[in-house]
């Protein structure tokens, strides 16, 4: 049911899709919260990456957490963790026989001036502008001193050439609306296919990374 990176992840679009289905089975807030209680988590470290279920100091990994959730799923609303699973799988597949939902025009246009500043930013060695077309929202996971290196690393060579929009896929909400990318960058009689993502903000569509920063 859980993987381990499920343990200590941000997941906001599968957090949210997991507990639809909870309140598909049972739409009373009360025992939404109750559970919730039943089930807090404490972190401890630097970056907050070590969770333990509030009041045990045993390692949490995905097993245990999965025994933890349906024990006290059972206790507070009558089912087991199978029945929910069984429940969720189904509204996933239900939404997946949907059509996909096509990445409007606008949007499309948007990310394709995204790719050309990109390509501005690197055929100029421009790091700051670079830096301007990263997201600097997910402060739990990276900081600005980290950004602005990887900034600065990608610019440290002028690479001048023109990326192509291959590929946008639209992948629903993260905090905010985010696609899936793949672009063809040519450059120094070469060209490499790039896979990237992006996630659209009050203030526009930013990169949260690509494969050629790797």
């Amino acid at each position: 049911m859980f993987r381990e990176g499920d343990v200590a992840d941000v997941n906001y679009a599968k957090a949210e899709s997991f507990v639809a289905a909870l309140l598909a089975m049972d739409s009373d807030p009360a025992k939404l919260k109750l559970l919730f209680q039943r089930t807090r988590l404490e972190w401890s470290g630097w970056p907050w990456w070590t969770p333990y279920l509030v009041g045990d100091r045993a390692k949490l990994d995905a097993r245990r957490l999965e025994v933890v959730f349906d024990q006290r799923l059972r206790a507070t609303y009558g089912f087991d963790l199978t029945a929910l699973r069984a429940r969720w799988i189904a509204a996933l597949e239900a939404e997946l026989a949907e059509p996909s939902v096509a990445v409007p025009e606008e949007d499309r246009a948007a990310i394709a001036r995204m790719l050309a500043l990109r390509d501005d930013a690197l055929t100029r060695g421009d790091a700051l502008l670079y830096r301007a077309l990263m997201e600097g929202f997910y402060c739990d996971r990276t900081s600005d001193s980290a950004r602005a290196k990887r900034a600065h690393k990608m610019t440290a060579q002028r690479r001048p050439g023109t990326s192509t929009l291959v590929h946008l896929v639209d992948l629903g909400i993260k905090n905010y609306r985010y696609a899936y990318v793949v672009f063809d960058r040519s450059w120094n009689g070469g060209t490499r296919r790039i896979e990237a993502t992006l996630e659209r903000f009050p203030v526009g569509w930013r990169f949260l990374g690509a494969t050629d920063e790797e």
